[in-house]
């Protein structure tokens, strides 16, 4: 959970949308808008400022399921940047930040098709006409205009080459799960452009959407995760994410179903009896996507049952000097590599010594070998390396290094693509995992690496790879774990013998 911000403009922003802004189309049509606690508090962490006044969050994204006002509450928000006290101008007697209109505002309201934009463009023109706003602005079938001052409210959908040499103040982006292929460049073009006004910044809300489907969506929630989780620091990224914990195959059962709805769907105009209803009305992928919001493929093919590695979880203390395994697997291009130990005992112990990936974004990035190399020879000096298992290739000069120093028998190539071999390990490790032959540190960027591997059947039996090979949802860390387990798993069956005679 963020922290409680210390300085925001926040309160005044949420002053201005509940003095000015109303409902639009519907039953509750021109009545004021009413912001719910989860909808304050993500706007006290949005308009968080530093002590010099400067606004902190440059990306927010707001996740929530379908039926939630997300677009509506959108709307509000732009209003307000176009109008509202959201930009720093002094600190009151109490030493409380307070806000100013933003000079000449340039707010563009985005989604993947003319129809979805047209829904927040919609919400927003209705606020003005139906309430306090209608003498402050001018409302045309694209654009909004301020009466009397510089500034304008856009409409525009995400096609290619229509959105270069904007300079807008605000960009929100609509259901950006649809935000896909030319659509998703949009997107960063849209965001490149904030960087020519202070203080500008993005809003994307979004329901979730197939997770097979490389989207700005699917991006943002994976960048957002390893945030969260503290993989990455970024406090310019706001991140909210509402779904529930929960097994997807547990759906079934009524009692499961019905408390992840409440977590998911917390709103008191929603009526979880028509959700409960909905579970038998439409596939589950959708049930699962549109009213808990989590990223469900249809007809998906799971590597691991569900919840089988997320129940392996374990808070245990590996000892200096404890006798493991290495794995280690880096891609080819340079953009990800890991490095997961396992315990040498019956019931091995994974956890992850590094995990070096692309940040995300259009940036150029490489893997820091030396970072890599320093992490290696830690593991050596802390552990009792019984041995390095290393995918070789991209790293094969560094592997070589490496068996100079601690020894060819100890570090070793494993060959993922000698099929029979990876098939066989990949085998031994899910039924590890189903049968509670292993135990994890909780990495969450290990869980997501797993989370990304599909298995691929081969003449020589199923293995792990990637969905497809351009795609940027990295596996380094899985199969590291899969080759550390498979060699910690063959030497705690071996018996002791003394040194130097393992060759008799």
């Amino acid at each position: 959970m963020r922290p409680k911000p210390k300085h925001t403009l926040g309160p005044d922003v949420i002053a201005f949308i509940e003095d000015y802004c109303v409902h639009g189309p519907g039953d509750i049509l021109g009545q004021p808008a009413k912001l719910t606690a989860e909808e304050k508090r993500f706007l006290l962490w949005a308009y968080e400022v530093d002590s010099d006044g400067k606004r902190i969050v440059r990306r927010a994204v707001r996740g929530l399921p379908k039926g939630s006002r997300k677009t509506e509450w959108a709307a509000w928000v732009a209003l307000a940047e176009m109008a509202g006290p959201v930009r720093f101008s002094h600190w009151d007697e109490d030493g409380q930040a307070r806000g100013r209109p933003v000079v000449d505002p340039y707010v563009v309201c985005g989604a993947a098709s003319y129809e979805q934009a047209d829904l927040l463009f919609t919400a927003a023109r209705a606020c003005i006409t139906e309430g306090p706003l209608a003498d402050f602005f001018e409302t045309f079938d694209n654009e909004i205009q301020m009466v009397g001052e510089s500034g304008v409210l856009k409409r525009v959908p995400a096609v290619a080459g229509t959105n270069d040499g904007l300079r807008p103040t605000f960009v929100v982006a609509d259901e950006v799960h649809e935000w896909t292929g030319n659509k998703a460049r949009v997107h960063l073009v849209l965001e490149n452009g904030l960087a020519k006004r202070e203080g500008a910044w993005s809003l994307s809300i979004t329901t979730a959407g197939n997770p097979k489907q490389e989207s700005v969506g699917l991006t943002l929630y994976e960048y957002g995760k390893r945030v969260e989780s503290g993989e990455i620091d970024d406090r310019g990224m706001l991140f909210s994410w509402r779904e529930p914990k929960v097994d997807v195959d547990r759906l079934e059962d009524e009692t499961v179903r019905l408390e992840a709805l409440e977590h998911a769907n917390p709103e008191s105009w929603k009526r979880l009896d028509d959700l409960m209803r909905r579970f038998h009305e439409v596939p589950l992928h959708e049930f699962c996507r549109y009213h808990l919001n989590m990223w469900v493929e249809p007809d998906e093919e799971r590597w691991l049952p569900p919840g089988a590695w997320e129940a392996l979880e374990a808070d245990i203390r590996v000892q200096d000097g404890a006798k493991v395994v290495l794995g280690f697997d880096g891609s080819y291009s340079g953009d990800s590599t890991a490095l997961v130990a396992a315990t040498v005992e019956p019931i091995p112990h994974l956890f992850v010594l590094g995990l070096w990936e692309h940040p995300g974004g259009n940036v150029a990035w490489t893997v820091d070998h030396d970072q890599v190399e320093a992490k290696v020879h830690e593991a050596f000096r802390r552990f009792e390396v019984v041995e390095m298992s290393a995918d070789p290739p991209y790293w094969s000069q560094q592997l070589t290094r490496w068996m100079e120093q601690y020894g060819d028998d100890r570090v070793i190539a494993f060959n993922t693509f000698v099929r029979k071999r990876m098939a066989a390990a990949c085998s031994s490790f899910y039924q590890a995992t189903s049968n509670e032959g292993l135990t994890h540190d909780g990495s969450p960027g290990l869980a997501r690496h797993i989370s990304n591997s599909v298995l691929k059947e081969s003449a020589q039996g199923a293995y792990i790879t990637k969905e497809d090979k351009s795609s940027p949802r990295k596996i380094d860390a899985a199969i590291a774990a899969v080759i550390a387990y498979n060699r910690a798993a063959y030497h705690a069956q071996q018996p002791e013998v003394d040194v130097g005679m393992e060759w008799l």
